[in-house]
């Protein structure tokens, strides 16, 4: 994880790069995305003095525990690969959709979120984007559509 706040747009341009790899080896995901630019655009926004915090490293559901009576949340286990970063980290396994929104709100009514949160979390989907397209996961399509949504 990150020791330093600086350590966070050390991450993102590690991961940036990786992805940058596998882009140059295939032309179809290349055509759809300049990862370099990607890169750059949202490098230059990534705060770099926000003290790191401890994530969870997979905090979804078979390590969540509600309340099946309120649908309160009561608990949540498996810390063994936990690891230190921006908080906005913490919402990636909630890229979309409703659980997402539910997730984001609860940071918000804990508090006032850290310097450029958004701008990190933002950042996060575009990563997970590209590195399901890099994996084979989403077609070239799907990253154009996807990366569309995003860049907006």
């Amino acid at each position: 994880g990150d020791r330093e706040p600086a350590d966070l747009r050390a991450r993102i341009a590690d991961t940036f790069a990786r992805l940058a790899t596998a882009f140059d080896n295939d032309a179809r995901l290349a055509a759809v995305a300049d990862i370099r630019q990607i890169a750059a655009e949202r490098l230059e926004a990534t705060p770099d003095g926000v003290p790191p915090v401890t994530l969870h490293s997979n905090p979804g559901p078979e390590h969540t525990f509600v309340d099946p009576a309120t649908g309160a949340f009561t608990g949540l286990i498996d810390f063994g690969d936990s690891y230190r970063s921006h908080a906005a980290f913490d919402l990636r396994p909630w890229a979309d959709g409703d659980d997402a929104a539910a997730v984001l709100d609860g940071y918000q009514t804990a508090g006032q979120l850290p310097p450029d949160f958004e701008h990190v979390r933002h950042t996060t989907l575009l990563i997970d984007a590209l590195a399901r397209a890099a994996r084979g996961r989403t077609s070239p399509q799907q990253l154009a559509a996807t990366l569309d949504r995003l860049t907006r």
